[in-house]
């Protein structure tokens, strides 16, 4: 038995097509000059600015005059809708609250083959005004088909108190990265979307960690451990530091820059040098650390574990010279998002932070959470001279570009000359990688 066409599945739902349409290319008639004609000629001119708009109104409210007083691509015709008006354009919009005159907008839009919007008449539209989320070159369109524009209105706030301000930033150095990829369409499709799955894995990292925040810290514990440590010296810390963590799940990071010989000589001393030590190769690192690493490695027998960037994306970053167009992405690339994947493994984050290197450490404790995982600083509440003491006393090697003006050391596109971190990012508004805040 054959099936009727009753049988057949009717789609469901919203069925409006989404299209982005170049109005600027486009004449538009708005008939109407009052709040709901404000609203549809403010939403085009901010998307559009440049489209050619008549508009036809018997009268025009005040904000309707000062707004197309900037616009010399607005034309205003201030009497009644005429048949003729139609003439010449190629969409319309009856923002009137005359039904009759709708109606009548609508009819002969449709004789013309002219596509029509009538405010707040879903049965007259041949098409809707979504609400558009912009940011830069980001544009969203939302539409509820129709029957709330109140939501669609919500969504579009939403979105754009969500979305990041250098969302265009990131737009283009994605542009720039893909016109350098090497290959056919299909090989550049899955580079970047391998690119762009950091940003998705990011948030579901944040998930992540707020689960294992949860089930990991008690409320009172990192009050607890500051009230335990706060009296205590580094070596002291440090001692303790393995009687409240396993030593399997501390994790302990060094740059090998400036002043890291003072925690790295604490560690290999009291430890005996079981301590492993998590070395950031970023790949642009000056050659005088990697000589230091190389020399301290084998002066103190560390342990050391070398952390890389994924080898494309870190291609990327050299070929786009990434560190001057984004800075903060170029670190997150080949920084935060290595140590991200392996600090997973570890409960204690260890670090070499001094509230004397800048107003952000300033405020910091021995202890914090972030991200669901505990960072601990054991030289915080340090003060330099005390440092420079400890490093004299006991006879240990300095970095070799401290002598020749560098106060703060991390990649070379990055680091200038000057007193304390001041050579850090020169210019710009940034003080810290991303791997501490």
């Amino acid at each position: 038995m054959n099936a009727s066409h009753t049988d057949e599945v009717i789609p469901q739902g919203n069925l409006l097509f989404p299209i982005f349409l170049k109005l600027e290319q486009l004449n538009v008639l708005i008939v109407g000059g009052g709040k709901v004609g404000l609203e549809k000629l403010t939403a085009i001119l901010k998307n559009s600015p440049s489209t050619q708009i008549t508009l036809v109104a018997t009268v025009l409210s005040p904000e309707v005059r000062e707004l197309v007083a900037d616009f010399l691509n607005v034309e205003v015709r201030e009497r009644p809708y005429q048949s003729d008006d139609l003439n010449g354009h190629d969409l319309v919009i009856a923002a009137t609250n005359d039904r009759l005159v709708s109606e009548q907008i609508k009819r002969e839009a449709k004789e013309k083959k002219i596509l029509a919007n009538v405010a707040d008449t879903p049965d007259l539209c041949d098409f809707y005004l979504g609400s558009i989320v912009k940011k830069g070159d980001l544009k969203i369109a939302i539409s509820t088909n129709g029957k709330s524009p109140t939501l669609a209105k919500r969504m579009r706030e939403f979105f754009e108190g969500s979305l990041p301000d250098d969302t265009q930033a990131l737009l283009d150095n994605l542009r720039g990265i893909r016109s350098r990829i090497q290959g056919d369409f299909n090989e550049k499709l899955t580079m970047l979307n391998e690119l762009t799955s950091s940003f998705i894995a990011e948030q579901e990292e944040t998930t992540k960690t707020q689960a294992r925040q949860v089930i990991n810290f008690h409320p009172d514990r990192i009050a607890e451990l500051n009230r335990k440590y706060e009296p205590l010296t580094p070596a002291e810390r440090i001692l303790e530091l393995y009687k409240d963590f396993p030593a399997e799940k501390v994790l302990f990071t060094s740059s090998f820059a400036a002043n890291s010989i003072y925690l790295l000589h604490l560690f290999a001393t009291l430890t005996e040098s079981r301590q492993p030590v998590h070395f950031i190769d970023t790949t642009y690192h000056f050659k005088e650390t990697l000589a230091y690493k190389r020399r301290l490695t084998q002066l103190y027998n560390l342990k050391v574990v070398d952390v890389k960037p994924d080898l494309w994306k870190n291609k990327f970053t050299r070929e786009y010279e990434l560190w001057r167009r984004d800075a903060d992405l170029c670190c997150k690339v080949n920084k935060t998002e290595p140590m991200d994947a392996v600090s997973q493994e570890y409960e204690v984050w260890v670090s070499g932070l001094m509230r004397s290197q800048n107003d952000h450490r300033k405020a910091l404790k021995v202890f914090e959470e972030k991200n669901g995982m505990i960072r601990f600083y054991p030289i915080l509440d340090v003060t330099d001279e005390q440092r420079d003491n400890y490093i004299e006393q006991n006879h240990l090697p300095l970095h070799p570009l401290l002598y020749d003006g560098y106060g703060s050391i991390g990649c070379t596109h990055c680091t200038v000359r000057g007193q304390g971190r001041e050579g850090r990012w020169a210019g710009l508004d940034k003080t810290e990688c991303g791997l501490h805040i």
